[in-house]
């Protein structure tokens, strides 16, 4: 995962993650180009920690059961499928 900023949620790519002042935390999906994940805690309980080092962990898990069923989590900017 690489963490980018951007202007727009539609200006970012497969396995980007960046930081929204009116969103929070939001990633696309690394398994399919096309659907990003909202980390809030209304589409679920996320902890995003972020480390010192720059890079965030995300706990639990997230299953992107809806499009490609990509099942990962997220430690350390790196990506661990499930």
């Amino acid at each position: 995962m690489t963490i980018v900023t951007v202007e727009s949620v539609f200006d970012m790519k497969s396995g980007d993650m960046c930081k929204f002042d009116e969103y929070g935390w939001m990633i696309m999906c690394p398994g399919c180009p096309d659907a990003h994940v909202h980390l809030t805690p209304k589409e679920r309980p996320w902890d995003v920690i972020e480390h010192e080092d720059g890079t965030i962990t995300v706990n639990p898990s997230i299953w992107h059961k809806d499009d490609c069923n990509a099942h990962f989590f997220i430690k350390k900017n790196k990506i661990q499928w499930c």
